[in-house]
């Protein structure tokens, strides 16, 4: 189930309380390198990565990501599925970046207005 739509993520469960919604998801399998493109791969390790996104239903979201970590028989590297939703080493995802991002950048355009305003008043 793809609710947020985010690509090779499908989501498990959503839990809610007071302050929080919670989302347990988990990212799709992968079946080849993508350095070396062997499909001789096996699962090295998973982990939970806590994620931040945009608020749902007033309440802010928390997506607990479960991530598998691979490696190749092949060429012997290490690698996990590179996601188009979060930059790589990042707890928050682009959307929410992105809306923190236009709430200043509106912040200043109308703070600068305001300034504007009260030069044009002194001139004036």
């Amino acid at each position: 189930m793809n609710l947020l739509g985010f690509k090779d993520v499908v989501f498990d469960s959503f839990d809610e309380d007071n302050d929080f919604v919670h989302v347990n998801a988990s990212v799709t399998k992968m079946d080849t390198c993508p350095y070396y493109g062997s499909k001789k791969i096996w699962v090295h390790n998973h982990r939970i990565q806590k994620i931040k996104d945009t608020h749902i239903r007033g309440k802010k979201c928390i997506i607990h990501l479960k991530k598998t970590r691979y490696n190749c028989k092949s060429c012997g590297c290490h690698f996990e599925r590179e996601l188009n939703f979060i930059a790589k080493g990042h707890t928050m995802t682009n959307r929410l970046v992105f809306s923190i991002v236009s709430e200043f950048d509106g912040c200043i355009l109308s703070h600068l207005l305001l300034k504007g305003i009260i030069f044009l008043l002194i001139l004036f």
